[in-house]
């Protein structure tokens, strides 16, 4: 363990092999061993396979919350992790993530933010990941307001990372996405899918720097817009700085397909089922991925209602 993380407070939520639910309300982490004040650490010993999910929470009250929570997975090991914002009243919360992977380890991340009136959120990941490690992250807001910064540095060869992400803006919500992605191992690779569902604004500014040789890396952010006063932002850059690469990059904006509700209504079906029917196999992709997923089934409910 790094010196650094030794002078902190450090946590171990599954000393026989049982990971254990982590709750932080209003500033304070609680699990059965304590609690702690604002920031939590979780280190997976070189070598540890963690076969059920942690799942953290966060549980604000009417206040404005600053989690910071750092992650080591060691040699060989692996880890899943799921956080969820549970906010209680109209909240705020600024959340900063570290995680560093060592040499063969791999993390599975799933981030969720159900909607809730007059909550605002700021996220900031930072990840680092090793030789023939692997980075796995999957999220999805409805939240009115939300902000994602996400750096990944792929640092040892062989290294990858999977993003995926869905943004659910309704009305008056504002969504806004920034990826970094820095391949400076050689092989490595990462693709990256984000996906948003728009009536207010939602925006993604995905940045790709390859340097080194052998490297892969694929992006492709699609938006789907469902009110005439819907704003949109989809920024893709790829930076290549090596010349034995592959690479690609696409972005796409656009409205329901005319044709598809047409056949659809030949079925039987009515404008609006019609309409529902598409959204939700836009959405499909990605929400089937989260396995709490009734809380976003809703979130989408909702705003196809208005729609």
């Amino acid at each position: 363990m790094s010196a650094t993380l030794q002078k902190e407070k450090r946590l171990f939520p599954y000393p026989c092999g049982k990971p254990r639910d982590i709750v932080y309300t209003n500033g304070v982490w609680s699990v059965e061993e304590g609690a702690f004040q604002e920031t939590l650490f979780i280190e997976v010993p070189d070598g540890k396979i963690v076969s059920e999910p942690l799942d953290i929470i966060y549980q604000i009250d009417g206040i404005h919350a600053a989690p910071w929570v750092h992650i080591v997975v060691g040699r060989g090991s692996s880890l899943f992790i799921r956080e969820k914002v549970v906010a209680l009243a109209p909240s705020s919360i600024s959340l900063a993530c570290t995680v560093s992977i060592g040499e063969g380890g791999s993390l599975s991340h799933a981030f969720l933010e159900p909607f809730s009136k007059g909550v605002e959120s700021t996220v900031s990941f930072r990840a680092f990941v090793e030789r023939n490690a692997s980075l796995s992250c999957i999220s999805a807001t409805a939240l009115p307001i939300s902000r994602k910064t996400c750096s990944i540095f792929l640092e040892g060869e062989s290294s990858s990372a999977d993003l995926k992400a869905l943004s659910l803006a309704g009305k008056d919500r504002e969504h806004e996405n920034c990826v970094t992605i820095e391949h400076r191992g050689e092989k490595s690779s990462s693709s990256q899918l984000f996906k948003g569902v728009v009536a207010g604004f939602s925006s993604v500014e995905s940045s790709v720097n390859v340097r080194a040789q052998g490297s892969k890396s694929h992006q492709l952010s699609r938006f789907l817009v469902v009110d005439d006063r819907a704003k949109t932002s989809n920024k893709p850059y790829l930076n290549v700085f090596t010349d034995d690469v592959e690479a690609t990059h696409g972005a796409t904006t656009g409205q329901l397909e005319s044709e598809a509700i047409w056949y659809l209504k030949s079925r039987g079906l009515s404008e609006k089922e019609a309409r529902s029917l598409c959204i939700r196999g836009f959405c499909k992709e990605i929400i089937e991925l989260f396995q709490d997923k009734d809380a976003l089934e809703k979130d989408l409910e909702e705003m196809l209602y208005v729609y």
